[in-house]
């Protein structure tokens, strides 16, 4: 699980639940952190949580990702057709949140709080 920011604890959260459930190896690591690490095992999903999927390291993050051949599942509030580029790999796939009928403010508490029910919920 890859977060930065407040979705940083939504990628801790999504890790415990993943052990809990499974007794498998989850792991929650940073963008940079993640591109920093050892190269996982080909058959790893890397989960990418991000509300806008704007900031660069969210990207920086994916390439990562897909050039060490792994998929990529990306969490976030916006719709495919409004992503990026690099977000439009056949190995990324994308997990819309509803985003609320209030935008978030500097804190981001809403959108953080969606997303760890919706993970919750999956």
């Amino acid at each position: 699980s890859v977060g930065s920011g407040g979705t940083l604890a939504v990628a801790e959260f999504a890790s415990h639940l993943h052990r809990a459930a499974t007794r498998q190896h989850a792991s929650t690591m940073t963008p940079l952190e993640f591109a920093q690490s050892p190269a996982p095992t080909v058959d790893t999903l890397v989960v990418i949580y991000s509300a806008r999927a704007k900031h660069p390291d969210t990207a920086f993050a994916t390439q990562h990702a897909l050039a060490q051949g792994l998929e990529v599942m990306l969490i976030t509030e916006r719709r495919t057709e409004e992503l990026a580029p690099a977000f439009s790999h056949a190995r990324v796939h994308v997990t819309t949140v509803d985003s609320g009928a209030s935008p978030d403010g500097f804190l981001a508490t809403g959108s953080i709080v969606r997303m760890a029910v919706a993970v919750a919920r999956i």
